[in-house]
């Protein structure tokens, strides 16, 4: 069984796009799919409506609703959905299905696989030569400056750690989000360094991915956070795992 992990903040005039590219892998999937709606602290209305996209009947998927009080922010809303999650794969995937869980089946037919193997972590990487991409340039300079900047500060190698849709074995990602404990948008940071210092293999796939409607993260502000927010994160981590293997 699929787990889809989804976060959701003040999305509810977006909504209809994740209503519908849920109902399509519902329609395609010939396995059970758990569908997790996090409300992370919502103000606008989207908690009714996952509740009655909750009610809808599917053939193959279930939907459960997560309601926070308040907001946690996007790695806080994901453990809690992940920590709940009972699938034997665990996709992480944001709210305005900017890469639609049909990735999944585009993925299998690249690699010539009917399952996915449970010992690797699969990541959407969007500088991919394969990737199809429609995004602002600004958006595009800022994640080639991020990056870069994420290899000089960090031991990880991947060309795009932001994206949201990663697929990850149920019982890695039990692991990893338990430990996580920076909650804001280098929440995807801290994630791929654990995985990296407790050797677990992370593999970079092409993605369609395209950029939809008004963004929530400020390319400037919430860019110069996350540079911030990525150095303490490796420092502290470096930190843990040193006391660990002393």
């Amino acid at each position: 069984m699929y787990s889809f992990v989804i976060p959701c903040f003040n999305e509810s005039d977006r909504f209809e796009r994740l209503e519908q590219a849920i109902q399509r892998y519902d329609q395609y999937s010939t396995v059970p799919v758990e569908v997790i709606l996090v409300n992370d602290g919502s103000t606008d209305g989207t908690l009714d409506r996952m509740q009655a996209f909750a009610q809808q009947g599917f053939e193959w998927t279930s939907v459960k609703v997560l309601d926070l009080e308040k907001n946690l922010g996007k790695g806080g809303a994901l453990r809690a959905g992940v920590l709940s999650a009972g699938g034997d794969f665990v996709l992480t995937l944001d709210a305005d299905m900017s890469t639609d869980p049909m990735q999944l089946v585009a993925w299998k037919k690249k690699l010539a696989v009917e399952e996915f193997d449970s010992d690797t972590i699969r990541i959407a990487n969007r500088a991919h030569p394969e990737s199809e991409i429609k995004a602002l340039q600004n958006r595009k300079s800022l994640g080639g400056f991020f990056n870069r900047y994420v290899k000089m500060i960090t031991p990880l190698r991947q060309d795009d750690t932001q994206c949201g849709f990663k697929l990850y074995p149920g019982k890695i990602a039990k692991t990893l989000f338990y430990k996580l404990e920076d909650f804001g948008w280098a929440h995807d940071i801290e994630l791929l360094c654990r995985a990296y210092y407790e050797g677990y293999k992370v593999v970079s796939l092409p993605v369609k991915w395209q950029h939809v409607g008004q963004a929530k993260i400020n390319v400037y502000s919430d860019g110069l956070k996350m540079v911030l927010a990525s150095g303490r994160i490796i420092k502290r981590l470096k930190r843990e795992y040193n006391s660990i293997n002393t």
